[in-house]
C-alpha cells in the first residue's frame, strides 16, 4: 500500500473516531444539560466535572452548554472569576443570550436572541419531533409574553403564558421541562396581581412536576414548598404557612443552602408559630435565624418581611427600621429609587411606624412608596392625593399603600382636628376602593376573592369612620355613603353568583357558552373538594389520585380563565353586570323591602367600634359603637353560655345569673340606642358583620324583669319578628316575583341512622327519633307534598328531586368542616349508586329553585367565618345556589325542641304569615309552653331565618285548576248569552 495511502487511511479512520468521539461527548454534555435544566444541579454538576477543560467541537450549541455548565461548576466552588472567563468570548448570538442570562433574573436584553434559538433547541434537546407545530405555537406565545414583560404589560405577560401552558397541557406534555419553568413564572404573576389561590395552584403543579422526575427531597420541590408557605403566610393562613415551611426546611438543610436563605425560612417558622401562640417553638426558629449572618451582596427585602414582622411583633421597631433602612438602600442602589421593588419596601417601613402609632413618618413612608406606582406624584406633602387607578393596578402592595397612607393620616386628623388631613384620607379612601372593584372583577376564583374582602376591611373601617365625622356636615349624604361601604364590604361571591343568573336573563348572550363556563366552575369546584377529601385521609391518602386531581383542576382553570377573557371580549355587559360593584341604597331597602312596620339594621364590625345603619319608612340614621375590651368578651361569651349545656344541667342557678348578665347588657350596648325612635316597628331585619353573625339577637333581653324563670323572660323575639340578611343587595338580588315553577310545593326527608347509638342532639351520627314525625307531620300540611324516609332518603333521591321542589326541608345529620369548608356536609341514608353525604360543593352545583330550604340539621349554620363573606356554611350554600330563604341552626339542635319549632313554622307558614313572622311566632309558642327548664334559649335560639322573609307563596289554584276555572265561567257566559236570547225570541 502506497506511503500515502496508509496516511489517508489513518486520517480517515482518526477523523471518524474523533467525530464519534465527539458526538459522544456532545450526547454526554446533552444530558448532563438536560439535568441542569430540570434543575438537578447537582448530578449535572458532576457530570460537568468529568468533561476535558478543552474539547474541540463543531457545535456552538454544546460548547455554550458546556461552558455553561463549567461556569455553574466553578461558580458553585466561589471561584467567581474563573467561572466568568468560562463565558464564550465570540459574537455568537448564544454568548450574548446567555451571558446577560447569567448575569441577572431580571435582564431580559438576551431574549431575541435566545428566543430565536429556542425552538430548534427543543426539538434536539428533548428529542420530541412527532409534533413541532405544538412547540412552534409554544415558543411563539413564550415570546410575546416576554414583549409584554419588557413592555411592562403585566396582563398580557399573564394572558400569553397561560395561553403556552394550556398548548403544552392538551398536548399531554403537562410534566414537560418547559411546562415546569412556566408554572413557576405564572405563579409568580399570579403573586404579584395578589391572585394567591391560584398562585398556589401553579407551584403545587410545579411541585408535582418536579416529583414525576425526582424524589421528594429534590430542591425544586423545597423551592415550591417554600413559595406555596410564603403565599399561605400572605394569606394569613398561618398553620398551613408553617407546615410548608417545615416540609422545606429538611431539603434546604441536604443542600447547605446559603445563610440568607436558611434564615428566611427559620423567620418565617418563628413568624408563623408565633402567630399561631406557640411561642417557645417561635422563639427557637428566632434563635436559628439570629445565629446566622445576614448576607449582605444578596437582596435583603425576603429577609427583612420575616425580621420585620418577628421584630414587630415583639415591639422592637427600632430594631426593625434598622434592617429595613439597610434593605431599603440596597434596593435603591440595586434596582433605582422607582423600582416596585423598592415601593415594597418603602411600606413595610409604613408598617413599622404605624405598629408605634407613628402616624406622620408611617403616612410618609406610605406617601414615598404611592410616588413610585405614581410618577406623576411629585409632591411631597403627605396631603397630596395620587391620580386615578387604573384596571391594571391590581397590586396588593399598592392597596396597602393607599389604605394605610388613608388610615394614618386619618389618624392625624383625629390627633390636631386639621380638615386638610381628613379630605385627603378620604380621597384615598375612595382611590382604594376604585381599585379594590377592579380586583374583584379581574380575580377569578372564590379563594382570591376572599382575600381580597379579607385585606379590604381597614378600608371600609376607615372610611365608615371618616363618614362618622362628616354626619355634621350632611348627615344625609354620610348615612348614604355608609350603608353604601356597609352593603359594598359584604357577600360580594354570593352577589356575584345572583348577578350571573340575573345578568343571562335580560342579556342576549349565547346558553351554551353560560352554561359551558358554569360547568367549568362546576367541575373545578369538584376537583378541589376531591383533593381535599384525599389529602384529610392524611397517610391513607392516595398521592397518584391527588396529583392526577390537582392536573386536572389546573387544566380546568386555565380554559375557564379563557372562557371569562372570551365572555369578557365579546359580550362586556354581561360581564360587567356579572360583576357590577354597584350595591342597593336606602332608597332600594325603603322602597323594596321593608314595610311601615319593619327595620333594617345593617352593622359593620371593625377593631375599634361597631357601625350600624337603620333604615325605616319614616328615617335613617347613622350609629357608632365604641368596641372595649367588655364588649369583645359578651360578644364572644354570649354564644357560648346559650350552648354550654352541662352548666344548664349542672349548675342552672350559676347558668342563669350569666346569662341574664350578658344577654342585658349587649342589649343595652347595641340594640338601646339602634331601636330608639322606631316605636312603630314590628319586625326586624338584620344583616350581621364579623362574630355578629354568631349571634342570636332573639335571645337578647330588653329588661331584667321576668328573669325567675326563662319562660317569662324579656327576650328580644317577644317584642320583634327577627330574620337576616347577608346583605341587602344580596337580599333584593335573590328575591323574585315569579312563583317558582315547581312539581313539588314541598319536598321533605327524614333519613334514619338505625343501629347506631341513640342521642338526644342532631350533632352525632346516631338514631333521631323525633325526625321522621316532624317531616310527616310537615307534609300533612301541603296538598302537593313528597316526603321520602329511612332508605328512601338517601342522597340520590334528593339530587333528582330538590330542583323541582318549591319547599326543601331537611331533618337529619350534618357535619361542618372548619378546615375544609366545601367538605362540611348533610348526612343522608346511603344506597348502591351514591354515598351518603352531600357536600357543600355538591349544593353549589345543585339548580335549586326552592323559595325557602329549612335545613333543620345541627350547625347547619356554623363553619369558618370569613371577613366580608360571613360563615362558610351549608346555609351558605343553599343562598349561593339560588334559595332566597333559609332556615338554618348555629349549633347542636335538640331533637325534641327541633321538631317543635319546625312544626310550629310551618303551621304559621300554612296560615300565610310572612316567614319571619312565622318563625318567631313559633318560638314565642314554644317558649310558653315548655317547661320552665326546656325554655332556655339552648333550645330554641339557634334556629336563623336568613333571606327573604315574604309570605310563601301557597297559591291552591294550580295551572290546571285555573284553566278549569276559566273554562266553567267561559261555558256560563255562554248559557247566559243563549238565555238572554231566548228570552228575547
Amino acid at each position: 500500500m502506497p506511503w500515502y495511502r496508509t496516511i489517508l487511511s489513518i486520517s480517515v479512520f482518526c477523523f471518524c473516531s474523533s467525530i464519534c468521539l465527539a458526538q459522544l461527548i456532545a450526547d454526554q454534555i446533552n444530558k448532563a444539560y438536560t439535568l441542569f435544566e430540570t434543575e438537578n444541579y447537582p448530578d449535572a454538576l458532576k457530570m460537568a466535572v468529568d468533561f476535558p477543560d478543552s474539547i474541540m467541537l463543531a457545535d456552538k450549541t454544546v460548547k455554550l452548554k458546556l461552558a455553561i455548565l463549567k461556569y455553574y461548576d466553578y461558580r458553585a466552588k466561589n471561584k467567581g472569576k474563573r467561572a466568568r472567563s468560562l463565558l464564550p468570548q465570540s459574537s455568537d448570538p448564544w454568548k450574548e443570550a446567555f451571558h446577560d442570562k447569567l448575569q441577572s433574573i431580571y435582564s431580559f436584553t438576551y431574549l431575541n436572541a435566545y428566543i430565536s434559538l429556542r425552538y430548534e433547541e427543543l426539538l434536539t434537546h428533548y428529542a420530541i419531533k412527532e409534533n413541532p407545530s405544538v412547540y412552534e405555537q409554544f415558543i411563539v406565545l413564550k415570546a410575546k409574553a416576554v414583549k409584554a414583560k419588557v413592555n411592562n404589560d403585566i396582563a398580557a405577560e399573564k394572558k400569553y403564558r397561560e395561553a403556552a401552558i394550556n398548548i403544552m397541557l392538551q398536548s399531554g406534555l403537562e410534566n414537560h421541562p418547559e411546562v415546569t419553568l412556566e408554572l413557576r413564572t405564572l405563579g409568580n404573576l399570579a403573586r404579584v396581581y395578589s391572585d394567591f389561590e391560584q398562585a398556589i395552584n401553579y407551584f403545587t403543579q410545579e411541585k408535582q412536576n418536579y416529583l414525576s422526575y425526582y424524589d421528594s427531597t429534590h430542591l425544586g420541590v423545597g423551592v415550591c414548598e417554600y413559595n406555596i408557605a410564603s403565599i399561605h403566610y400572605s394569606q394569613l393562613n398561618y398553620q398551613k404557612s408553617a407546615d410548608h415551611f417545615l416540609r422545606a426546611l429538611p431539603i434546604f438543610k441536604k443542600y447547605d443552602l446559603s445563610a440568607t436563605h436558611m434564615r428566611h425560612l427559620y423567620e418565617g417558622l418563628g413568624d408563623m408559630h408565633f402567630e399561631l401562640n406557640n411561642h417557645d417553638k417561635a422563639a427557637f426558629y428566632w434563635g436559628e435565624a439570629n445565629a446566622l449572618t445576614t448576607a449582605k451582596s444578596t437582596d435583603l427585602f425576603d429577609i427583612t418581611k420575616y425580621i420585620s414582622d418577628s421584630l414587630v411583633n415583639q415591639n422592637n421597631i427600632a430594631a426593625a427600621l434598622h434592617i429595613f433602612d439597610d434593605a431599603l438602600n440596597f434596593r435603591k442602589k440595586q434596582y433605582g429609587h422607582t423600582h416596585p421593588l423598592t415601593a415594597e419596601c418603602e411600606a413595610y417601613i409604613a408598617r413599622a411606624h404605624d405598629k408605634s402609632n407613628n402616624y406622620f413618618l408611617a403616612a410618609k413612608a406610605y406617601h414615598r412608596a404611592l410616588q413610585i406606582y405614581f410618577p406623576a406624584l411629585k409632591d411631597t406633602a403627605i396631603i397630596s392625593v395620587p391620580s386615578e387607578v387604573y384596571e391594571n393596578m391590581t397590586d396588593a402592595f399598592l392597596f396597602e399603600s393607599l389604605v394605610g397612607k388613608a388610615r394614618n393620616l386619618f389618624s392625624i386628623y383625629r390627633l390636631n382636628d386639621n380638615i386638610k388631613y381628613l379630605k385627603s384620607a378620604k380621597l384615598h379612601c375612595d382611590l382604594a376602593l376604585d381599585l379594590l372593584s377592579f380586583a374583584r372583577v379581574s380575580k377569578r376564583s372564590d379563594g382570591s376573592q376572599l382575600f381580597w374582602s379579607q385585606i379590604a376591611h381597614p378600608l371600609f373601617e376607615t372610611r365608615l369612620a371618616i363618614c362618622e365625622k362628616q354626619l355634621s356636615v350632611d348627615s344625609i349624604a354620610a348615612v348614604e355613603r355608609a350603608f353604601n361601604l356597609m352593603e359594598s364590604s359584604k357577600g360580594f361571591l354570593l352577589r356575584s353568583a345572583l348577578l350571573g343568573a340575573k345578568a343571562f336573563e335580560i342579556l342576549d348572550i349565547p346558553a351554551q357558552l353560560i352554561e359551558q363556563e358554569a360547568n367549568l366552575r362546576s367541575d373545578i369546584i369538584t376537583y378541589s373538594a376531591k383533593i381535599d377529601n384525599e389529602e384529610k385521609r392524611c397517610e391513607a391518602a392516595n398521592q397518584q389520585y391527588i396529583n392526577a386531581w390537582k392536573q386536572e383542576a389546573l387544566r380546568l382553570r386555565s380554559r375557564h380563565g379563557e372562557l371569562v377573557q372570551q365572555i369578557r371580549d365579546e359580550y362586556p355587559k354581561y360581564y360587567d353586570l356579572k360583576f357590577a360593584s354597584e350595591v342597593k341604597n336606602i332608597t332600594d331597602v325603603r322602597q323594596k323591602l321593608i314595610g311601615n312596620h319593619d327595620l333594617f339594621i345593617s352593622t359593620f364590625i371593625g377593631t375599634e367600634s361597631i357601625y350600624a345603619v337603620t333604615i325605616s319608612k319614616e328615617k335613617f340614621d347613622f350609629h357608632k359603637i365604641k368596641i372595649d375590651q367588655d364588649l369583645i368578651k359578651a360578644l364572644d361569651s354570649f354564644p357560648k353560655i346559650i350552648k354550654d349545656v352541662n352548666s344548664l344541667l349542672h349548675y342552672p342557678a350559676v347558668s342563669k345569673k350569666h346569662y341574664c348578665r350578658l344577654a342585658h347588657y349587649l342589649y343595652k350596648k347595641i340594640f338601646d340606642r339602634l331601636l330608639v325612635g322606631h316605636v312603630h316597628a314590628k319586625s326586624l331585619l338584620i344583616s350581621p358583620d364579623g362574630i355578629l353573625n354568631l349571634i342570636p339577637f332573639e335571645a337578647l333581653l330588653l329588661s331584667l324583669e321576668g328573669i325567675e324563670s326563662y319562660n317569662t323572660m324579656d327576650f328580644l323575639v317577644n317584642t320583634y319578628d327577627i330574620s337576616y340578611a347577608p346583605s341587602a343587595t344580596v337580599l333584593l338580588q335573590g328575591m323574585t316575583t315569579d312563583q317558582p315553577k315547581s312539581k313539588y310545593k314541598y319536598l321533605g326527608m327524614a333519613p334514619s341512622y338505625g343501629g347506631l347509638s341513640e342521642v338526644t342532639q342532631r350533632n352525632t351520627v346516631g338514631q333521631l327519633h323525633l325526625n321522621d314525625i316532624e317531616v310527616k307531620r310537615v307534609a300533612k300540611k301541603f296538598n302537593n307534598a313528597q316526603a321520602l324516609f329511612g332508605p328512601r332518603a338517601n342522597k340520590r333521591n334528593f339530587q333528582k328531586l330538590a330542583p323541582n321542589a318549591s319547599i326543601v326541608h331537611l331533618a337529619a345529620h350534618a357535619s361542618v368542616d372548619d378546615e375544609r369548608p366545601l367538605l362540611s356536609h348533610i348526612l343522608f341514608n346511603s344506597d348502591e349508586d351514591t354515598s351518603s353525604r352531600l357536600s357543600v360543593y355538591e349544593i353549589y352545583n345543585m339548580p335549586l329553585t326552592a323559595e325557602l330550604a329549612v335545613l333543620s340539621a345541627c350547625n347547619s349554620g356554623s363553619g369558618t367565618l370569613r371577613a366580608g363573606e360571613g360563615v362558610m356554611s351549608l346555609a351558605r350554600a343553599f343562598q349561593y345556589s339560588g334559595c332566597p330563604s333559609t332556615l338554618f341552626t348555629l349549633w347542636s339542635v335538640d331533637d325534641q325542641s327541633s321538631a317543635e319549632l319546625v312544626e310550629g313554622f310551618f303551621a304559621n307558614i300554612k296560615l300565610k304569615l310572612t316567614k319571619n313572622s312565622a318563625l318567631s311566632e313559633a318560638k314565642r309558642q314554644y317558649i310558653a309552653n315548655a317547661d320552665p327548664a326546656s325554655a332556655h334559649p339552648y333550645f330554641w335560639a339557634g334556629y336563623i331565618l336568613m333571606g327573604d322573609a315574604r309570605v310563601v307563596q301557597l297559591s291552591a289554584q294550580s295551572n290546571n285548576t285555573v284553566l278549569f276555572s276559566g273554562i266553567v265561567i267561559a261555558l256560563l257566559f255562554i248559557f247566559h248569552r243563549i238565555f238572554r236570547t231566548k228570552s228575547k225570541l
